[in-house]
């Protein structure tokens, strides 16, 4: 989403700023991403395919290295728009503890690759 616009309704009520800041624009967001994911045919909730050898150290319980971080960051991000709780949901999928995708997470955040701000509810 790049653009969200209101208009008035014609005979409708003006459209006035204290009422468009009620409205949460969360949802709204979260629709458009499920929409682009239809779109592309897609069932699952990731925009991106990481490499094999990102899931091998995943599930042989290696972790991820530097390299990893970028696709991390991008899952994370994804999932934020699809669920709003991305690293409950990537430690489900990854079958690792919450704190470890904290872990990695903080690990992207150093390394450039996500914001703080981003991870912050």
């Amino acid at each position: 989403m790049t653009r969200l616009v209101a208009d008035q309704v014609e005979g409708g009520p003006p459209v006035q700023r204290g009422e468009l800041a009620k409205i949460s624009v969360e949802p709204l967001i979260r629709e458009a991403a499920r929409e682009a994911m239809q779109a592309t045919g897609s069932d699952t909730w990731r925009p991106i395919t990481p490499t094999g050898e990102f899931w091998d150290r995943i599930e042989s319980g290696e972790g991820i290295i530097d390299e990893d971080l970028p696709q991390l960051a991008a899952l994370y991000r994804w999932v934020r728009l699809q669920d709003g709780r991305p690293t409950a949901i990537m430690a489900r999928d990854f079958k690792v503890s919450p704190a470890t995708v904290r872990r990695w997470l903080s690990r992207a955040v150093e390394a450039g690759h996500l914001t703080q701000e981003e991870r912050a509810k």
